[in-house]
């Protein structure tokens, strides 16, 4: 048995009386325990040992049960964005070679009708969750309808298993746990193996590190097809017998109930990402004290750089500690850790490794000296396994047992190691890792875009933005809301670009390639370029429709009281932030935290500033 299934069981054995996680309702370890088993049993009986199963869900309670039910199995699991494109899917799931999948219905009906699940042998789907009980609240995670439940689907399995015993198949450390997909819209994908061995190194790490116990409360409302979301949080609080506290996913306009939910809930460990920290900002003093209580430890940052303004504004002003970590998908989650201990912590820097090695070293490989910068090398049992069917990807950054992490970096004279700079071709935005060619090739796809280049700006909320520029026929010169809304109907909202500039052409060197450094300067002269009137004076809602249109890359006739981001393309938290920081602008005034709560449509917005304009 592997260490990391040993430990699953363990957790169970140990902790069966305890709430392992805090959603719409409580869910306990033995709830969770009875149906990892019973979907175990049903995988040992579909005989999926050494296969893929995909995972496509929101309901956490379901796809936490896939994960671990799996983990038993000796099956991998790769989990992918149900809310992503079908077409962004289906290359997605060509590449994975997966025969099993656990998916919400509505997902699979959209797969289907897309052809992208003719190999898939085994389905479950899940089905909606059941409405709120009259006097209660909403069960976590996909409860049985009143209705009967069909026997083939998640739920029904489940039930036609119950009271099987919770085993573990015998499985070997290296055997691959889990896949996540960094990049792959339209290139070869990469997917990350993640083996039982590295998945049960890291978990050893965080307990230890993070002084995690089974008194923890670990909030983490990252999504789960990320590893910050799946390790750092669900994983990473089974793993130390804690509670793992998740009742909604984060966007913007939660921000004032997470705080107070922090007291609440007596959250110990608050996981989240830079882009969060900034928007705390924005609230007002009454959360200033959000974190004034006897159990909380710390907040810990990940998934981007955080900058060091940020991090001492919030410690000062919060009155808390921000650990601040540095890791990547290829390192389960993280590799290097800035706190909480004193001895590895050091302001501005990403800490020290701790349970893994570390170096830099020049073009040639050669390792370099303190306070000489070059790129990050590291290794340690945390390491990815290679990327799945890409042996050419997997060679190029692993390397005699180190992985290069195409990242620059110096250490100086106490072993604090400092980021400073990117040699691979990544954009972090938000804590979302956007591959610029992934996102040329969308837009070259696009009728009328002949050719396009994409680079990432440094951008104060979320560490970067992703732009673009593109060339386009001038017989079609499609506009930029026509790009906008096809690039959305072939990859995920995360992806798209925060502003598309059209240019005649691009400056290029001897060979072709284009100029980074000239394309970037013209972009910033082209800046201001095209921009939708403001509304009449005094017509708030003109106003208001016009601002959006400039953010969501839209016509503003599109628009309408009910446009949320449900109903608009390009309506991501990102673009939710700049039109919160847009409005304040527009109209002189700073928005509420009972303000930022209430705006989640484009009427909310109108009616904000009208009662404003009234006072």
């Amino acid at each position: 048995m592997s260490k990391l299934n040993a430990a699953i069981l363990g957790a169970f054995e140990q902790h069966r009386r305890k709430t392992y996680m805090i959603g719409t309702s409580e869910l306990t370890y033995a709830e969770l325990e009875a149906d990892v088993a019973a979907l175990a049993a049903f995988l040992r009986a579909k005989e999926l040992a050494g296969e893929r199963l995909l995972v496509l869900t929101g309901q956490d309670r379901a796809l936490l049960t896939t994960f671990y039910a799996a983990q038993l199995s000796g099956v991998t699991i790769a989990i992918l964005d149900p809310k992503a494109p079908a077409a962004e899917l289906a290359t997605l799931i060509e590449a994975a070679q997966a025969k099993a999948i656990v998916a919400d219905s509505e997902v699979i009906e959209r797969l289907d009708a897309a052809g992208a699940l003719a190999q898939i042998a085994v389905r479950l789907p899940v089905g909606a969750e059941a409405a709120p009980k009259k006097g209660g609240f909403r069960l976590f995670g996909g409860a049985k309808p009143a209705a009967a439940t069909p026997a083939d689907d998640f739920a029904g399995t489940i039930a036609a298993h119950k009271g099987a015993a919770l085993e573990a198949v015998p499985v070997d450390e290296e055997a691959i746990s889990y896949i996540l997909f960094t990049s792959g819209t339209t290139s070869r994908p990469k997917g990350v193996m993640i083996s039982h061995r590295a998945l049960n190194a890291q978990m050893c790490t965080f307990v230890k590190n993070y002084g995690l116990g089974a008194d923890s409360k670990v909030m983490n409302l990252l999504p789960f097809h990320h590893t910050d979301g799946l390790t750092q949080g669900a994983v990473m609080s089974l793993y130390a017998g804690a509670s793992f506290v998740r009742p909604y996913a984060f966007t913007p306009d939660v921000l004032p109930q997470m705080m107070q939910d922090l007291y609440r809930h007596a959250i110990s460990h608050l996981v989240t990402v830079p882009s969060v920290l900034a928007l705390t900002k924005a609230l007002d003093s009454s959360f200033d004290t959000s974190f004034d209580y006897p159990e909380f430890r710390f907040v810990i940052s990940t998934a981007a750089y955080l900058d060091p303004v940020l991090w001492q504004a919030c410690e000062a002003r919060l009155g808390m500690q921000v650990v601040n970590v540095y890791g990547l998908t290829e390192t389960v989650c993280e590799t290097m850790y800035c706190g909480p201990a004193a001895e590895h912590r050091r302001l501005g820097s990403v800490g020290k490794p701790i349970d893994s090695l570390a170096k830099i070293v020049d073009e040639d490989g050669n390792e370099l000296g303190i306070e000489q910068s070059g790129e990050l090398l590291v290794g340690g049992d945390h390491i990815m396994s290679g990327y799945f069917n890409n042996p050419e990807a997997t060679a190029a950054v692993l390397q005699d047992g180190w992985f290069r992490t195409g990242d620059l970096a110096k250490r100086d004279a106490e072993g604090f190691y400092w980021i400073t700079g990117r040699k691979k071709d990544l954009i972090i935005s938000g804590g979302m890792n956007i591959y610029p060619e992934d996102v040329n090739g969308v837009l070259r796809q696009i009728p009328g875009v002949l050719d396009a280049v994409t680079f990432g700006l440094p951008d104060p909320m979320w560490g970067e933005r992703a732009v673009s520029c593109v060339i386009v026929d001038e017989n079609a010169d499609p506009s930029v809301e026509t790009i906008v809304e096809q690039f959305l109907q072939r990859a995920s909202k995360q992806k798209l670009p925060r502003d598309i500039a059209k240019f005649e052409s691009f400056p290029r060197g001897p060979a072709g390639k284009v100029v980074m450094a000239e394309i970037k300067a013209l972009y910033a002269l082209h800046q201001g370029r095209d921009e939708a009137p403001a509304g009449a004076a005094g017509d708030v809602g003109a106003q208001i429709y016009s601002l959006a249109a400039r953010v969501l890359h839209c016509a503003p006739d599109q628009l309408s009281p009910a446009s949320e981001a449900e109903t608009v393309a390009g309506w991501t938290s990102l673009s939710h932030v700049e039109m919160m920081l847009a409005l304040e602008e527009e109209f002189g005034f700073k928005l509420s935290s009972r303000e930022i709560m209430k705006f989640r449509t484009l009427g909310d917005a109108i009616e904000i500033v009208r009662k404003r304009q009234a006072a």
